[in-house]
């Protein structure tokens, strides 16, 4: 048993879980218990005589002297006081230290604190993340803004477009209406022309003939042309080999040619516009047709093979990739110069001038491959043939 009456505090000061110092007002070390001692390296009894800045940091030298100090001198008392201590070997030991004044000696309490620069390095990083996430907010904030701003645009700019288009289309039917009885009796009045007048002016009334059926041909071009974006048609899926056989029977018959081979390998079912596809094909085999050598039999050749594509063609920093089927209509006809495999793409655009073809064929072919998305390019040698390739989705929801 232990005898109370025994126990008194300052036999135990030296086993304390803490550094004990006593200074004097000079600021020198009077005394130091055990763990003090140990904690910086030294041996018991080494630290008294020593100053006590000669135990502290650079840093933490001139914060003991302009405020610690000052603090006891004027309180007596200072409470949790952040100190790096500077061991014998030159190691900065991290405390927390209690102090107090009395009868001109300074009495010292250090707590050694490991995990101070943890919990400051956690607060500070949780600092940052919070003032990161304040901005990332506030720059949100702004996108969002920046965003319903630019959703009003966009709706204002397609309830415009959308009254442009539907202006663009009563021309265009106003237009062909118009036009078409004007024609139509002009034909008339060509061919009511008494015959020895005919006779006697038989290549001007055909000039004049061959005219007239070139505006026609001009104007239901041109309304064909613009029917595409405004057609009333649902996507569907598309046996291409039966649109390809259409559209070459519709191509026979509106040249009055026959005499080709045609080839067309098997191809996949693709969802698509059904009508504007027999009228792509339609259109790409009466340009065949149309352009066909004289010296040899013409012969047309599709053939198809479906492959992954990056549908962000045009931005090189995106990527997502969807099934396309890639199409290659091929012909053994006069060919053209590769410089013109653009130019003919554009409306009303054509190299041989002496021909029927009033230039809108390819420029429908374009409009309908970008309605579905597509991609378009033309390959031509003179003297060799056409190749026309086009990339379509195999599914039109999918890019």
């Amino acid at each position: 048993m232990i005898d109370s009456s025994t126990v008194k505090l300052e036999h135990y000061v030296q086993a304390l879980p803490c550094g004990v110092l006593l200074l004097d007002v000079k600021g020198n070390i009077l005394d130091a218990n055990e763990r003090i001692c140990a904690l910086l390296g030294y041996a018991c009894g080494s630290l008294a005589g020593k100053p006590f800045e000669s135990i502290l940091t650079i840093s933490a030298r001139i914060f003991f002297q302009t405020h610690f100090v000052p603090l006891l001198q004027m309180q007596t008392e200072a409470e949790e006081i952040f100190f790096n201590l500077s061991g014998k070997t030159g190691q900065t030991i991290p405390v927390i230290v209690n102090g107090t004044k009395k009868n001109d000696v300074y009495l010292l309490v250090l707590l050694r604190v490991l995990q101070r620069h943890k919990y400051e390095d956690e607060l500070l990083r949780a600092k940052k993340v919070l003032e990161q996430a304040l901005a990332e907010n506030a720059e949100a904030k702004r996108l969002k803004e920046a965003l319903q701003h630019k959703l009003e645009e966009n709706e204002q700019y397609i309830t415009q477009l959308k009254a442009l288009n539907a202006e663009y289309l009563q021309l265009s039917k106003v237009t062909s209406h118009h036009l078409a009885e004007p024609i139509r009796k002009m034909l008339v009045t060509l061919d009511a022309f008494p015959m020895e007048i005919k006779e006697g002016h038989q290549p001007a009334l055909k000039k004049m003939g061959n005219l007239v059926l070139s505006l026609r041909s001009i104007i239901t071009g041109l309304h064909s042309f613009i029917a595409i974006d405004f057609a009333d048609q649902h996507l569907v899926k598309v046996d291409l080999y039966k649109v390809i056989q259409q559209a070459t029977s519709k191509a026979r018959m509106t040249t009055g040619f026959n005499d080709f081979i045609l080839r067309v390998d098997p191809l996949p079912i693709i969802e698509g516009y059904n009508v504007l596809l027999e009228s792509l094909f339609f259109e790409v085999i009466k340009n065949a047709i149309t352009f066909r050598s004289k010296e040899r039999q013409l012969f047309v050749h599709v053939q198809g093979v479906t492959m992954e594509e990056n549908i962000f063609s045009k931005d090189v920093n995106n990527y997502k990739f969807a099934e396309y089927l890639k199409l290659q209509v091929k012909d053994n006809g006069i060919g053209m110069e590769p410089r013109f495999t653009d130019y003919v793409f554009e409306v009303f655009n054509k190299i041989d001038r002496s021909t029927e073809n009033v230039g809108v064929g390819l420029s429908i072919v374009k409009k309908i491959v970008t309605k579905h998305k597509g991609k378009l390019q033309l390959d031509s040698k003179p003297g060799e043939g056409t190749t026309i390739t086009i990339l379509l989705p195999v599914n039109q929801s999918n890019p």
